[in-house]
């Protein structure tokens, strides 16, 4: 009885990944943030809308509030494939007696000025010894490039009964400074607004800032360009919890 439980649920999990393998063929890796932020540079939440030009491998590491046992590991892997940019990527949240992990994988197409895409990923929530309940979500976004000037929008929990959506203005005043601001209103219909700069020190240093009014919450990080490596660390504000920290190791090529 128990193998025949165990089959079943295996089984499961195989029907969900597949799933999420076929309909979410779609994500475009910078366009914006998870839900809970997965690296330094969305915990940062500058959005670069740019299109990708080179293959990466970004790994990274947050400890959301400085809390002793949580910890979340990201890893992924995105590569341009001429108009295409593909990605996958995992992403897992461990506390005590409960653990939350997400894979993604998606395909972002361009075609002139316009581009557009889908980001689907499986979710896996275990809680204690109870049996870890699957859902499936998925995104959608639509980009316009202008010129220094990237504007998205996005469609996010497309099977949701309440929708939430995303819209982002990205510009690059000049080589030194960038600037994003980013307009989200969530199933309550509440809206936030996040701000964020990105300011080059140098031709190897850049220093990110940004601010968010709900909840009210300030970021700063350093991010160092060696070549094909990137080196990015951040924090961000709380008004009632502590600060969050959060690493980036980046490969390109």
């Amino acid at each position: 009885m128990w193998q025949q439980s165990s089959d079943v649920s295996r089984a499961k999990h195989l029907r969900y990944i597949i799933f999420a393998c076929f309909f979410g063929l779609a994500f475009f890796p910078t366009l914006f943030a998870y839900r809970i932020p997965a690296s330094a540079s969305q915990l940062i939440g500058y959005k670069d809308l740019a299109p990708q030009v080179k293959a990466e491998v970004l790994l990274s590491y947050h400890k959301p509030f400085t809390v002793s046992d949580i910890n979340q590991y990201h890893f992924q892997f995105s590569i341009p494939m001429g108009q295409a940019a593909l990605v996958s990527d995992c992403t897992q949240l461990v506390a005590k007696d409960f653990s939350q992990t997400d894979y993604s994988l998606g395909l972002h197409y361009q075609i002139a000025m316009l581009s557009f895409g889908s980001r689907a990923y499986l979710r896996i929530l275990a809680i204690g010894d109870e049996e870890a309940d699957l859902s499936y979500e998925q995104d959608m976004n639509l980009m316009l490039h202008w010129g220094k000037t990237n504007i998205g929008f996005e469609i996010l929990d497309l099977w949701k009964v309440e929708q939430e959506y995303q819209l982002s203005l990205q510009r690059a005043w000049n080589h030194r400074l960038a600037s994003s601001i980013s307009l989200k209103l969530d199933e309550y219909e509440e809206l936030s607004i996040l701000l964020a700069n990105r300011l080059r020190l140098g031709e190897n240093m850049a220093f990110l800032s940004s601010w968010q009014n709900e909840p009210s919450q300030y970021a700063y990080g350093i991010e160092f360009d060696l070549g094909n490596i990137t080196l990015r660390y951040s924090i961000r504000t709380h008004p009632q919890l502590d600060l969050s920290h959060a690493t980036d190791l980046g490969f390109r090529w």
